[in-house]
């Protein structure tokens, strides 16, 4: 059943589904396009899970952390913050904004921007070096059959794509 925006309606709970594996992916592109491949060919879908196994965090070190690199970020995000507050004055001001109701605005923000980043920086400095963005990933992806039916899931993951062997719900 679905919401009206693609969604399932089912309920969800907090537990690991438990069913029969299907098949082991080592990508969940891959686990995906068994799924998608089931439901061209047919195949009931509605019962079917993807989990991840093994989870891991991974962080990626995406560069180095200085004084210029975290001055240049404050003053972006400065420059962002006082924009925005140039745009809630010209609105407030009616018809006689004019360069300087937007310039000023984005001029002391970038300016604060800086001043608050590189001062935080000085603080900090010593606890980290370096940037990096964290992901969760799984070492490999099982496609799960919650209603009984991996052998035949299996059957038409392994039959060809144009074939008539979709089981009947």
């Amino acid at each position: 059943m679905s919401d009206g925006f693609g969604r399932s309606s089912r309920k969800r709970s907090q537990e690991i589904p438990r069913g029969e594996e299907v098949r082991q992916f080592t990508s969940h592109d891959e686990a995906r396009a068994a799924v998608d491949k089931l439901a061209r060919m047919g195949f009931p879908i509605k019962d079917l899970v993807i989990i991840g196994n093994d989870l891991k965090s991974v962080e990626f070190v995406t560069g180095r952390l200085s004084y210029a690199r975290i001055a240049l970020q404050g003053l972006a995000s400065g420059a962002w913050a006082g924009l925005f507050i140039g745009l809630i004055f010209a609105l407030m001001g009616g018809a006689e904004a004019t360069t300087q109701t937007y310039a000023v605005p984005v001029v002391i923000g970038a300016g604060f921007g800086m001043l608050f980043n590189v001062v935080a920086y000085s603080y900090s400095r010593r606890r980290r070096e370096f940037t990096s963005s964290t992901s969760v990933m799984a070492s490999s992806y099982s496609v799960i059959s919650l209603s009984g039916q991996a052998q035949r899931a299996n059957a038409v993951l392994a039959a060809p794509e144009n074939s008539e062997v979709a089981p009947k719900e």
